[in-house]
């Protein structure tokens, strides 16, 4: 319950209120030689696809392991930390430890991922298909492969490090095709990645190759990265893009693997008679079915295929979903509710809620990870009622509003504090519902006090209600509580 409040200008909470709804936001000349060149000058840092993989051992011909900084982006640096050229060849592994099929923990301190009991559910080597930078075990595959890189295109720090590029011999002339594979599908590879090239030749090809790979690691093949040395070698026979029942694939896999030759039928059948829109979920597919079946018993697995296809869409548009929330989320400014012009607070009564002069550097952020979300706020103001000037609001299905309305909740002894994003609240005195973004404080359970969370435009379309110069100067006090880089500019 809010204290009685007296609106004696509820027009400016029509302004506000509309602009505030404007947020509306859903839930949810080529590489070095096999002698050990440096690669193409400038390049420091590899971007390791399919998908960016998180915790790959990059190293190159003379030791040096890449350092991982985002993204799956491995940088090179000397013993002084200053990125360097790495030497060629560069080596990709992964760091799993894989025992009869399964991915165990490689080293106990990292406690990623493990068959034992109570070891938490998680690769140390990954596929971060859904790009929230985390493993989610529905979606996210373990990376269990590994390649190795010999050619690197010149002028540019970042090259691409991936199935197909591992294809490239050192010697390549930037013009031969390789195994069925043109010029531009080799140079969009190592230039700009599997992703950004949007190829959907370079996606398919890529898959079937970690598909393949995985499937050989996974049912302990050796020398699995020799694979690539022989389809390039046989770039005369072998076309990679031929998915058909004539290609030449199945048979050179069969002759270095016996019994893997069905396998490889059946995987180039798959991406030749269905539209996958993450050609990835056949790698996913294989590894749950490779969980098992043995190698030589795996037969069609199309459906698996496609229920993989459609999760990791399901995944990514929720991640996306949940971006684009941290970014609104990120855009709102605090306009403290006693502090507007005709609010109609009393002066004594709700001294101790107005906040102009009591706050600054106030900001509001979405973590989209734990989905919590972050206050921070400057002086006495805010640290009076929470004791830190920043505090975590956890995610809640329920409000205090209703029990089918969500918010972000946290209490700190007898104080809380609420946020709603796109909800509707009967404010003090008004006897219509608002909507919009409210973050709610309370000094106890029945004494709260209502602010506005707006956007730039919010807060703009609030100081134009008021007649010149009551709009510059409210504006100007309420760039005073929030943070530098929430200020807001109006037009």
């Amino acid at each position: 319950m809010y204290p009685l409040i007296s609106l004696l200008k509820t027009r400016l909470l029509a302004v506000l209120a509309l602009a505030t709804s404007l947020v509306l936001v859903g839930c949810g000349g080529g590489g070095g030689g096999g002698g050990g060149g440096t690669g193409g000058s400038g390049f420091t840092r590899l971007k390791v696809e399919d998908a960016n993989i998180y915790g790959a051992l990059v190293q190159d011909k003379n030791g040096v392991i890449g350092v991982s900084i985002a993204n799956g982006i491995y940088e090179f640096r000397n013993a002084n930390g200053v990125p360097m050229v790495p030497t060629l060849p560069i080596t990709i592994k992964s760091q799993n430890w894989i025992v009869k099929g399964k991915v165990n923990v490689i080293n106990v301190s990292n406690a990623w991922y493990s068959t034992k009991p109570a070891e938490i559910d998680m690769p140390l080597t990954f596929q971060d298909l859904d790009n929230d930078g985390r493993y989610t075990p529905a979606v996210d595959i373990p990376y269990n492969g590994e390649f190795v890189l010999n050619y690197a295109p010149s002028g540019t720090s970042l090259i691409y490090a991936n199935p197909v590029a591992a294809l490239i011999p050192a010697n390549w002339n930037g013009v031969d095709a390789i195994a069925g594979l043109s010029k531009d599908i080799l140079q969009a590879a190592t230039s700009s990645g599997i992703k950004t090239s949007n190829n959907a030749d370079l996606n398919k090809v890529t898959s079937l190759l970690v598909a393949l790979t995985e499937a050989l690691v996974l049912t302990g093949q050796p020398n699995v990265n020799s694979i690539f040395t022989e389809i390039a070698n046989n770039t005369a026979t072998i076309n990679l893009l031929d998915l058909t029942s004539s290609s030449a694939l199945p048979n050179l896999v069969n002759n270095i693997y016996p019994g893997t030759g069905m396998l490889v039928t059946n995987l180039q059948d798959i991406l030749n008679k269905n539209s996958l829109s993450n050609p990835e979920a056949l790698v996913k597919a294989v590894q749950n079915a490779i969980a098992i079946d043995n190698l030589t018993d795996l037969g069609n697995i199309t459906s698996e295929v496609l229920i993989a296809d459609s999760i990791i869409s399901t995944a990514k548009s929720n991640v996306a979903l949940g971006n684009t929330l941290a970014d609104k989320i990120s855009s709102l400014r605090i306009v403290p509710f006693c502090d507007l012009p005709g609010s109609g607070c009393d002066s004594f009564t709700y001294d101790p809620w107005k906040v102009f002069g009591r706050l600054t550097n106030f900001s509001i952020s979405l973590d989209s990870n734990s989905g919590t979300i972050n206050l921070v706020g400057g002086s006495d103001w805010f640290l009076g009622w929470f004791g830190a000037n920043s505090i975590a609001l956890p995610y809640s299905s329920t409000s205090s509003i209703s029990s089918s309305q969500p918010s972000w909740s946290y209490t700190h002894n007898s104080a809380s504090a609420e946020i709603l994003i796109n909800q509707t609240l009967i404010l003090p005195g008004d006897l219509n519902p608002t909507p919009g973004n409210f973050l709610k404080i309370c000094s106890s359970q029945n004494t709260c006090i209502p602010y506005f969370l707006a956007t730039d435009v919010g807060i703009c379309s609030l100081v134009k209600s008021f007649s010149p110069p009551t709009d510059n100067q409210l504006l100007a006090q309420i760039n005073l509580l929030q943070s530098a880089s929430h200020q807001v500019s109006c037009p």
